[in-house]
């Protein structure tokens, strides 16, 4: 990155592909054409030679972008028909449990025995809906462990106002995480990472080895910082699903993904307890990540808030710097988790003959009936072999 220098302002990279720079264009014009020769300049000799992009004029600002359009997808060898489905298994059960949860636990779904199973039932029908739906190749689900985290490690109050999990869902954890087993379908949980680790590292192998879409099936935006041109979130909303793919993401908030963290590094996450800077909220926080590129950049140029259409925030910005910073180590994703796993262990055999003894013992007569007619069967094939 850039700092100012001269009165110029130069935006850090926005991705491989791209480079821009940003200067006011309230000094005289010599002045300018001095400042624009000397930074293209510099960027030419960090990045070669790139055509210019786009130039743009906002307010007093001039910014030149150079390079392609848009960043082109890694191609790899292996085949572009192979799909992943990742699963944030702890929200999706969650979900799963609030959905069909009435006010008194009496009321839950139960086996014969007693055993909670509703959120259970709720979420291995989407998942076998979901994979009929998108016929993937690959199947993972991640979970999390606890809510000891690194994250609480840095922040103590971390997550620390949630309420402890209601005794019927905390119970079916255990069942799905068993059923699932049975089924032969990979899982993953590592002691001191959250689920969005593990599925922030698995993706990231994923894209990195395969040419294939990876879905990512959460309702949590923390996971847009992982979208890229191979990689969607699938996201559940009263029974209906939104896919936010990486050119939507940056139609609609006009950042790359990955910098999703520096807003909510202004903007704080109440459900998490993450703090942010007081005074800042959204119709502030994405604006000045689409005009600074990132937090670092935002305060490494504070000064220039002084005048313009963001000064009403620079106080807010300087008093919140402590927690803006410790909100974005927070809200980043862990994707290098030491986690030991190979691709191919994720391709879908699930074992029938043991999905339907437990579907048996768990009394999933509904599903039961929908599978053996066909509900779930496939262009390819049936779901299960």
């Amino acid at each position: 990155m850039l700092a100012k220098k001269q009165g110029v302002l130069v935006a850090q990279e926005r991705d491989p592909y791209q480079c821009s720079v940003a200067f006011s264009v309230r000094n005289n014009v010599s002045n300018t054409i001095v400042s624009l020769k000397s930074i293209i300049s510099q960027l030419e000799k960090k990045k070669g030679n790139m055509p210019v992009h786009s130039i743009e004029i906002c307010d007093d600002r001039l910014t030149v972008k150079l390079g392609r359009k848009e960043a082109e997808p890694v191609k790899h060898p292996s085949s572009l028909k192979e799909k992943l489905l990742l699963i944030d298994g702890s929200n999706m059960l969650s979900v799963s449990y609030y959905a069909t949860a009435a006010k008194e636990t009496g009321n839950l779904f139960k086996t014969s025995s007693g055993k909670f199973t509703n959120a259970v039932f709720t979420m291995t029908r989407k998942l076998l809906h979901l994979i009929h739906e998108y016929e993937p190749t690959h199947l993972a689900i991640a979970w999390d462990v606890s809510r000891t985290t690194f994250r609480r490690d840095l922040y103590p109050e971390y997550k620390a106002h949630r309420k402890e999990t209601d005794p019927a869902l905390k119970e079916q954890f255990g069942t799905a995480q068993s059923l699932f087993e049975k089924m032969n379908i990979s899982q993953f949980m590592m002691a001191g990472y959250e689920a969005d680790d593990l599925i922030g590292t698995i993706a990231r192998k994923w894209w990195r080895k395969n040419s294939g879409t990876c879905y990512i099936v959460s309702n949590d935006k923390d996971l847009y910082q992982l979208l890229n041109p191979q990689t969607a979130l699938i996201i559940q909303r009263k029974g209906k699903e939104e896919i936010v793919t990486y050119n939507s993401f940056r139609e609609r908030y006009n950042i790359l993904p990955r910098r999703w963290v520096d807003v909510k590094a202004l903007l704080g996450d109440p459900s998490d307890n993450i703090p942010g800077v007081k005074g800042v909220g959204e119709k502030a926080a994405v604006p000045l990540i689409q005009h600074f590129d990132s937090l670092e950049n935002l305060y490494d140029n504070l000064a220039s808030l002084e005048e313009g259409r963001f000064k009403r925030y620079m106080n807010s910005l300087q008093q919140g710097e402590k927690w803006a910073r410790l909100s974005k180590k927070l809200a980043t994703i862990n994707t290098k988790v030491p986690l030991n796993i190979d691709l191919d262990s994720l391709k879908i055999e699930i074992d029938k003959q043991s999905m339907i003894e437990e579907f048996e013992m768990l009394e999933f007569r509904s599903l039961l009936k929908e599978i053996r007619s066909g509900k779930f069967r496939r262009k390819t094939g049936m779901v299960i072999n």
